[in-house]
């Protein structure tokens, strides 16, 4: 590698440690202004580098699409909702050009759950059937899993809406056994939150209190990994 590329590749890890950085460091505040303007740097970082190798541009085009997810979901939480889909259909390509298939399926969650919002269940379902085909043969890989995990999650609030709670629960159970396995705190609350919603719909109060104090647990064990 020459000296150029070199430099390259470490600009493209820098942005990608600012991103990684941003993201825990307002994980549990709500100064998502100052997490919005570290991902716009981010992406002025990648967005300006030129001549780059095949190699190094897949790798930017990874680090980008990754930027952008970001980037629309700190938008989301500032409700700001404007071009969700044209942001996260932009980073589903640059992700189909990096060729990196968490990153690949990372947009594909995303975008279902975008289109799920906007009251497009069908095809919100067609962007997670592609992560569980991109999840196969991934069993090892703890990034690929947790993807697959919140798809889980999306696809049973989907099922708990449609009052189908016994389907929920089975497909809680699926994502809980992968988060626990991957050590998935942030996830594993969302689950617990998850099922005390069924539970309690299902007439079962003891379980959705317990299952609300295991979020709780979990929210506290996920706050401790960003500090």
């Amino acid at each position: 590698m020459t000296p150029d590329e070199s430099a390259k590749r470490l600009e493209i890890e820098h942005a990608e440690a600012m991103i990684e950085s941003a993201m825990w460091e307002n994980k549990d505040k709500d100064d998502h202004q100052a997490e919005l303007d570290a991902y716009n740097s981010a992406r002025k970082i990648l967005e300006n580098l030129s001549g780059l190798t095949p190699t190094l541009e897949k790798e930017r085009n990874r680090v980008l699409s990754y930027c952008l997810l970001r980037t629309d979901e700190v938008l989301m939480r500032m409700d700001n909702e404007n071009e969700t889909l044209e942001r996260v259909s932009g980073a589903l390509k640059l992700a189909e050009n990096s060729g990196d298939d968490v990153q690949i399926a990372r947009c594909y969650l995303a975008l279902g759950i975008r289109l799920l919002n906007q009251g497009q269940i069908a095809e919100a379902e067609k962007n997670w059937r592609k992560v569980f085909e991109l999840a196969e043969g991934f069993d090892d890989n703890d990034d690929m899993q947790q993807v697959l995990a919140w798809t889980l999650l999306a696809r049973a609030h989907v099922v708990n809406a449609k009052s189908l709670y016994n389907q929920a629960l089975a497909i809680l159970v699926q994502a809980e056994g992968i988060l626990i396995r991957i050590k998935n705190y942030a996830g594993l609350a969302a689950v617990h939150n998850l099922y005390a919603q069924v539970y309690a719909a299902l007439g079962e109060p003891d379980k959705a209190e317990a299952s609300r104090k295991y979020a709780a647990e979990y929210r506290e064990l996920s706050s401790k990994e960003s500090r």
